[in-house]
């Protein structure tokens, strides 16, 4: 069993059937998720209790909570029937740009390439192959293959495939150009991502944020596009996404925003200072290896690795 040091957070993102595959590679079978509620239960502080005592500064190594990222369906369809029967409040991170029909390539690709392929290598394979037909194919080439083998290397549970994927798609490419090529992609293998469908499959609905935040869970911040760069945006342009995001937030469930986790980790001084304007209480990270120093830099647990 894996230590966990608290104050921390247990991170959630995908949840499938333990007999149905996973449309995310970080998804965790409703079978273990349930299992490690029930291991770490004497623990979980509801998140009405976490953010009173995080003000009070009074969490200690033993706290955690439950979070989740992203407003994915799964997340009311196997989690929230879970909680309701160990009785455990979580806080729920959600990005709004969706709710606008902006900025949700990313997880359209990703339901697309887990929906199609039978693993992440045969999809890799696969569109490594189309990219090298493209006029990209001399940048693809040009990748100094120490700078991969290095890539991630914290994260241990990422395949070689995985690690090529994220630095093609976070670090070469710049995300128009991304977009484009993957939509290029799936037009290619006649996948219509353009179809109301998807969206109804991939995320909750703005009646059911309202419904989490009725049953006692508190829904947080996430930013408004759930942007990878957002550290690299200038302060009125993070000022514009937690901004809008907490207004979002505000409108749909009637409530004041009190937490928020940084989208992909991505975060810089200003990010604190924003949160703080918005009178955000504490922030959660996607990390666990260094020592918690403040209230804006909170551990998490990815929870499919405990």
């Amino acid at each position: 069993m894996k230590k966990i040091i608290g104050p921390a957070g247990l991170m959630v993102h995908g949840i499938h059937r333990d007999n149905q595959k996973p449309l995310s590679q970080g998804s965790i079978s409703l079978k273990n998720f349930e299992k490690i509620i029930v291991r770490y239960k004497k623990k979980i502080l509801n998140a009405d209790e976490w953010i009173d005592k995080t003000k009070k500064n009074i969490l200690n190594t033993n706290d955690l909570c439950i979070t989740f990222d992203d407003n994915l369906r799964s997340q009311v369809k196997y989690a929230i029937p879970i909680l309701k029967k160990y009785k455990i409040k979580a806080f729920f991170f959600v990005y709004t740009s969706v709710y606008e029909k902006k900025n949700y390539e990313f997880e359209i690709f990703r339901y697309f390439y887990n929906l199609k392929y039978s693993s992440f290598e045969s999809f890799f394979e696969d569109f490594l192959k189309f990219l090298m037909n493209t006029n990209y194919k001399n940048r693809v080439k040009k990748i100094d293959k120490r700078i991969l083998k290095n890539y991630l290397n914290k994260y241990k549970f990422y395949s070689n495939s995985d690690k090529y994927f994220r630095y093609l798609r976070d670090e070469l490419f710049n995300s128009s150009e991304f977009n484009k090529i993957s939509k290029n992609f799936m037009k290619k293998k006649r996948f219509d991502y353009k179809s109301k469908k998807i969206f109804k499959r991939i995320w909750i609905t703005k009646k059911e944020i309202k419904k989490i935040s009725d049953l006692g869970h508190h829904i947080g911040l996430h930013s408004y596009t759930h942007n990878k760069n957002i550290n690299k945006m200038q302060y009125n342009n993070q000022m514009y996404q937690y901004k809008k995001n907490y207004n979002d937030i505000k409108k749909i469930t009637g409530i004041l925003p009190e937490a928020a986790s940084y989208p992909f980790n991505s975060h810089n001084r200003d990010s604190i200072l924003i949160l703080k304007k918005l009178n955000i209480s504490h922030v959660f990270l996607a990390r666990n290896k260094i020592k918690v120093k403040n209230n804006f830099e909170l551990n998490r647990y990815d929870i499919k690795e405990l």
